[in-house]
């Protein structure tokens, strides 16, 4: 920080030409404000650059917890899962019972939403791990932690935290109002106010949006694997096999086969859809 400080502040260059271009074209991303030295981002607020006690304490602030759990009780209110056997039984009913937590599960209309309830499962199970260490016993005082890390650490697919999607806002990392950043300098508490009332009302088109950029970053994955995939098309007359898990899903063992056949394909109803006949010349009724 020294060296571009010095540039900023002063005009003063380092007496190594090539040094002295490299802090010239540096310091065309920083700014002095209020006698502090910040970066700027290309789209976040500026970003406070911090000298090294600073550092030191908001190193300490971030990895052993600032917000503590006295905030809210140890004991959740509800218990979300997904319709395994292991939620269902009594024993565990009677467990939430005793304990005032509701239960709820995810709906089994939708079974995917039991895939991205374990998803998460496992980004908190991974930072508790984490945490805890030989101390495995301790994993509930930690996990207020956790949840507020998960909740406004950005996702690959959206591209924003959860929390900016629950609140249109992205929260104040508590280690900001230790050390001031420029967002907490120039807090004005009616325009704030005003503005967190307008990025409620955008909200939905954020959701939009990051909606848009999760069904694109799902494709990536299916067009990677397509790409490698060599395209077989079959017409008229072709002989081809038949899927036996499809079919008979129940009656699939380890040395059953896998496929039947050979048959003839009488008709191509769309790509990837025939309708077929034996070699006797005897046709299935379905496609």
């Amino acid at each position: 920080m020294t060296p571009l400080r010095n540039f900023l502040e002063k005009g003063i260059l380092p007496l190594d030409q090539r040094e002295a271009l490299k802090i010239k074209y540096r310091a065309s991303s920083y700014t002095i404000i209020n006698g502090r030295m910040y970066h700027r981002s290309v789209s976040q607020p500026l970003l406070r650059c911090l000298n090294t006690e600073e550092q030191r304490q908001a190193l300490e602030a971030v990895h052993e917890g600032i917000c503590g759990e006295h905030l809210v009780d140890r004991i959740p209110k509800i218990c979300i899962s997904d319709n395994g056997t292991q939620f269902i039984r009594n024993k565990f009913r009677k467990f939430l019972y005793h304990f005032r937590i509701e239960q709820r599960f995810s709906s089994v209309a939708h079974p995917q939403g039991n895939g991205a309830i374990e998803a998460a499962y496992k980004v908190i199970f991974r930072g508790i791990k984490k945490r805890l260490g030989e101390a495995k016993g301790r994993w509930s005082e930690e996990l207020l932690w956790i949840l507020w890390a998960y909740r406004t650490t950005p996702r690959t697919s959206t591209g924003e935290t959860p929390f900016r999607m629950a609140y249109g806002t992205e929260a104040l990392v508590p280690v900001e109002v230790e050390l001031e950043s420029y967002r907490t300098e120039v807090y004005n508490m009616e325009t704030n106010n005003f503005r967190l009332r307008a990025n409620v009302d955008l909200l939905e088109e954020e959701r939009e949006a990051a909606h848009q950029r999760n069904m694109k970053y799902l494709l990536q994955p299916a067009q990677h694997y397509d790409s490698n995939i060599k395209k077989r098309s079959f017409g008229v007359g072709d002989l081809v096999l038949r899927e036996l898990a499809a079919l008979m899903p129940t009656k699939q063992g380890k040395f059953q086969p896998n496929w039947e056949g050979p048959y003839k394909v009488t008709e191509v109803v769309r790509p990837g859809t025939f309708k077929l006949e034996k070699l006797s010349d005897e046709a299935f009724k379905n496609t």
